[in-house]
């Protein structure tokens, strides 16, 4: 039989303020502090304040929102990035607030609402708002959560928030299928995809599949049937309001370096067996990204969930098996590999130590089982195992502290021991108890990783060198030899159009190109999903121009001369972001081009080519940027006879050229290729051809023109129409 909502199941007021005072109080530093939240390996820094900023310029500027990136690999996908989140609920922050604000207040948001989640559902579970109230601050404030924000992940954090809701969901769903439930649940389901973590969303989602498979064994064939199609509906309502995040979103992927299957890079950064003494201390894994290997789920779990297998070892069976069998995935071995080979969609991500998240979610679900005991009247018993339990853990972590000389499994161990007496101590009620132990996750872990702001005129200071490299319509775009000459999150916030950086989704065709330029070898473009695009090496001079590299910057002397690039100024004792390090002072060296291509050029040979890999070994074995291999070209009679072409407006999504061609030439624009450019000349739309396997190019008539170049976004205006119908059913739903 479906189960009964319980009386006590209707939320608090006292735990819930309880849990956004300690929210409160903890990041004090996110609404009352000045400058952004800061860390040296923080994602926030590396990649978003850059991302953020273009997308409140273009908003100023063109009054639109950002399709186009141009500050980061010459330009790429700003709407259809995954880490974007355009449409999610907690960037809305953006649209009136500066980017330090919002991107403080989106953090706060996001944990107070994860913990609000996490309350809502184990007060559904357990019927007990002390034990809810536990968990919820323990989901809040454990070390995964805050490392997360240490990383600076945003879209991380916000699906891990919206995990316990959308299981809360789930469950009212199948207990009783309705129009209000399905719409709560499409809702739910919507946001998680709206994050734009789609390695989370797609664990999430097979988790989902696991727990509603679970709670529809029992039913009755009517009812079975009955909650399946509700879980259909939700589920497409759901796809029809994530819509137009999703088609876009796809459109990238299926462009993209991720595409590139490699096994090894699948494995890159998993745990190993050195890492098993984070189970204890997540300080124990080395490296700069430490956290990536990190078994740590608390030690003020531990007791909690020995508790529940003692009390209930049936009913967590499911839990035990989900903890146990998560972190097989998290090692390269049989299962990892199997995984990788027969799980669709499987392959697609690296790093499946972060189906951890998902473990960390279900201990704190299973320990608040084992804290339902507590609470009972009878539960002496159970007080006194528990008490036991949490002293041994605590001798248990100070042993180790002891032996790893580690201070902060000292204090955890001390949160243990306090515990430990509190249990002891009969007088106290057991809801009383269960609330108090909320305080443990502080004890354990918050308060070496509290947060703190720094102004971001600090960490991206202005500089005057910078002046003559930011984007306007006689300045071309910068590469950077090395990660600190201009940091890549910096280049949206500066105002600069960088040739290279770091994007968790890259065109596959641009870093290909990328790759020739660098080696001068069409077989050593990546084989691999790329992240940064890095400039170690320039093979072929005239690539680089043809992607209107107007200055080259580094933070040592580079021998540049010798391919046409002139000294043009250093500085000394540059403040500048370090990536895992933080903050330095470095010099900075300038060198600018001495014959410059510029943003378009014409043609001085065209041929045709029939796809990627011909194109690519075309412009390896080209000796001149101005010779053009477009694809899809018609038959024409061309001069070639040359003309000026000049950029005159350079915006985000728009671009204007000023064009005097002497006869029927074919011009070649130094813009990324991508489906939705569109061409207008002289007011008529004119077709656009992919040219040099990255770039674009169109035909050109005689005479003096205006040619207008746009990103357009036919799959977001699909995504809008279905969207619009997902709304209306979950409207009608409700009602």
């Amino acid at each position: 039989m479906p189960r009964q909502p319980h009386e006590g199941s209707r939320p608090a007021l006292l735990p819930i303020a309880a849990l956004t005072v300690l929210g409160l109080g903890f990041f004090q530093a996110l609404w009352l502090g000045r400058g952004i939240v800061y860390s040296p390996r923080s994602d926030i820094i590396a990649y978003l304040v850059g991302t953020k900023s273009v997308f409140q310029k273009a908003l100023s500027e063109e009054g639109s929102l950002a399709l186009w990136n141009p500050a980061v690999n010459c330009g790429t996908p700003a709407f259809a990035a995954p880490a974007a989140m355009a449409t999610f609920p907690t960037h809305w922050f953006y649209l009136f607030l500066p980017v330090a604000r919002a991107t403080n207040l989106m953090i706060l948001a996001t944990v107070l609402a994860a913990g609000l989640a996490m309350y809502l559902l184990t007060l559904r579970l357990f019927h007990e708002s002390s034990v809810a109230f536990f968990c919820a601050a323990g989901y809040m404030f454990c070390h995964r959560c805050l490392q997360m924000i240490d990383a600076g992940w945003f879209a991380v954090l916000s699906l891990y928030a919206l995990t316990p809701l959308l299981f809360w969901s789930l469950d009212r769903l199948l207990e009783r299928p309705g129009g209000r439930r399905i719409a709560a649940s499409a809702a739910v389901f919507a946001l998680c995809l709206m994050t734009g973590y789609a390695q989370g969303a797609y664990y999430l989602i097979l988790a989902s599949a696991l727990f509603a498979a679970c709670r529809l064994r029992p039913m009755a064939g009517a009812a079975r049937w009955r909650a399946l199609g509700s879980l259909a509906a939700a589920g497409a309502i759901g796809l029809l309001i994530a819509a137009p995040d999703l088609l876009p979103r796809l459109e990238f992927v299926s462009l993209s370096t991720r595409l590139n299957f490699d096994p090894s890079f699948a494995v890159r950064g998993m745990p190993t067996w050195s890492d098993i003494g984070t189970l204890l201390d997540p300080y124990r894994s080395s490296g700069p990204e430490g956290w990536e290997r990190s078994l740590y789920f608390g030690l003020w779990l531990l007791p909690a969930c020995v508790l529940a297998f003692w009390k209930d070892g049936r009913r967590s069976l499911a839990f035990a098996a989900v903890c146990l069998a998560l972190p097989v995935f998290c090692f390269d071995g049989p299962a990892l590999r199997l995984a990788y080979a027969v799980v669709p969609g499987f392959k697609l991500f690296r790093l499946h130590s972060r189906l951890l998240l998902l473990e960390q979610f279900a201990l704190v679900v299973l320990a608040g089982r084992g804290l339902m005991t507590l609470c009972a009247s009878d539960g002496g018993r159970s007080r006194r195992g528990f008490g036991l339990t949490c002293g041994a853990a605590a001798l248990l972590g100070f042993g180790f502290a002891a032996a790893w000389k580690s201070g902060s499994l000292a204090v955890s161990a001390g949160g243990l021991a306090l515990a430990a007496a509190l249990a002891l101590t009969p007088a106290l009620p057991g809801p009383a108890l269960v609330a108090s132990l909320g305080m443990l996750p502080l004890l354990d872990n918050a308060w070496r990783m509290i947060p703190v702001a720094v102004p971001l005129a600090d960490i991206f200071p202005q500089q005057a060198f910078y002046a003559p490299l930011r984007r306007a319509a006689g300045h071309g775009r910068v590469a950077a030899i090395g990660r600190r000459a201009i940091p890549y999150g910096a280049a949206g916030y500066l105002g600069i159009d960088m040739a290279n950086g770091y994007e968790p989704l890259n065109l596959k065709h641009f870093q290909d190109y990328f790759s020739v330029l660098k080696y001068g070898d069409a077989r050593r473009a990546p084989r691999w999903p790329v992240v940064w695009t890095d400039l170690e090496s320039i093979a072929k001079p005239d690539l680089l121009r043809a992607l209107d590299i107007e200055a080259i910057v580094a933070n040592g002397p580079v021998a540049l001369e010798g391919i046409g690039y002139a000294p043009a100024g250093e500085s000394q004792g540059v403040p500048v972001f370090d990536f895992y390090q933080g903050m330095t002072r470095l010099p900075v060296r300038v060198w600018r081009d001495t014959r410059p291509l510029g943003p378009a050029y014409f043609a001085t040979a065209v041929r045709r080519v029939a796809g990627d890999t011909e194109s690519l070994a075309a412009v390896a074995a080209s000796g001149s940027a101005r010779e053009a291999y477009v694809a899809d070209l018609p038959p024409q009679d061309l001069e070639l006879s040359g003309g000026v072409a000049r950029l005159a407006r350079r915006g985000y999504d728009r671009y204007w050229y000023d064009v005097d061609s002497r006869g029927r030439n074919f011009l070649i624009l130094s813009q990324i290729w991508y489906p939705g450019w569109r061409a207008w000349l002289d007011g008529r739309e004119t077709p656009l051809y992919r040219t040099n396997h990255a770039l674009v190019g169109c035909l050109m008539p005689p005479g003096r023109h205006t040619l207008r170049l746009e990103l357009t976004a036919p799959r977001l205006r699909l995504g809008l129409a279905l969207a619009s119908l997902g709304a209306a059913g979950v409207a009608l739903l409700a009602w």
